[in-house]
């Protein structure tokens, strides 16, 4: 009985594998929502020229939100498309030209960067596009300022009620 009973999970085990691997042989590898760019919009003749391929945004105080528009056109003989733009941390959000760029055209790449702690930073930005200059790199850079971590800054001193009414009860004591 045990036989006939490991006999049969064997051939279920095997007849499940064999249906899984036909069924992952028909799923699309497109996806649906996603722009179509055909094999033919992937050739060496198209080129972009970008105006600048870093920006440096000099001094920000730290928790201020700059933007650059990284712009650039479209010097070949067809339509040109970004169908990506990657950056390297939480920080930076880029927005880009969703229509493709047809010849002589003018398209653009902005970057938002939120400074949310001090120091020296730079961070790349990775264009992908029909063009097939995988990956285009552009640069950004700043120094992020904290003012309240100068230690030349002079601060005044406060004071609270509490603390007179504290100094009058300790001189009372004494």
């Amino acid at each position: 009985m045990r036989k006939h009973f490991l006999a049969i999970i064997v051939l279920f085990c095997i007849t499940f594998v064999m249906h899984a691997q036909s069924e992952k042989d028909t799923l699309i590898s497109e996806p649906v929502d996603s722009v179509y760019i055909s094999e033919e919009s992937f050739t060496k003749e198209k080129e972009i020229s970008w105006e600048t391929l870093s920006h440096d945004f000099g001094k920000i105080e730290v928790y201020n939100k700059v933007n650059y528009a990284f712009k650039f056109e479209n010097v070949s003989k067809a339509p040109i498309i970004i169908t990506d733009v990657k950056v390297t941390c939480g920080c930076t959000s880029p927005k880009w030209t969703q229509a493709p760029v047809m010849p002589g055209e003018f398209g653009e790449v902005s970057i938002d960067f939120n400074s949310w702690k001090d120091g020296v930073f730079s961070k790349t930005i990775s264009v992908y596009t029909s063009a097939g200059n995988y990956p285009e790199k552009l640069y950004i850079s700043a120094v992020v300022i904290d003012p309240l971590k100068d230690e030349n800054q002079e601060f005044e001193e406060v004071e609270f009620e509490e603390d007179k009414e504290n100094e009058k009860l300790e001189k009372k004591e004494n």
